[in-house]
């Protein structure tokens, strides 16, 4: 039985998407004719947007932050809150070598979990062998949403 963990750590790629994205928005919005009270109601709403996003998906400071992901043979836990949770993958899984995108599953839960991990999310041999294995295993370890 193979076990693949990754730990996750804060990533810089993903901030300066964020921000590149933000900024694109806060220019768009600038550029359209609204009203100014209707332009600051959008612009905050993109901030406390980001903001979410941040603690969330970059620093990992969120309660639903995912900390870690574990595959022991073909079950797939997840860590959140210090405690391991089972996670099964449904839908699409995107992997690239800058990328690994997927929609988790998590039992006991209703809403889904996002894993978005870039090329600086992990350590590099950690996140390497994670990818490969999703790589070779991608038609077996879909579940059809």
């Amino acid at each position: 039985m193979n076990l693949f963990e990754v730990n996750l750590q804060p990533s810089r790629c993903l901030l300066l998407l964020l921000q590149a994205c933000l900024g694109a928005a806060y220019a768009a919005l600038w550029l359209c004719n609204l009203p100014w009270g209707l332009s600051f109601l959008v612009a905050a709403g993109l901030t406390a947007f980001a903001y979410r996003y941040y603690q969330r998906f970059i620093q990992l400071n969120h309660k639903n932050s995912i900390k870690a992901v574990r595959i022991i043979g073909d079950q797939w836990y997840i860590k959140r809150n210090s405690q391991w949770c089972r996670a099964w993958p449904k839908g699409e899984l995107v992997v690239t070598s800058f990328l690994i995108c997927c929609r988790l599953h998590i039992e006991g839960d209703r809403c889904p979990l996002y894993l978005i991990l870039c090329a600086d999310s992990a350590k590099d041999k950690e996140l390497h062998a994670f990818r490969l294995k999703l790589m070779l295993d991608a038609h077996s370890v879909l579940v059809d949403s």
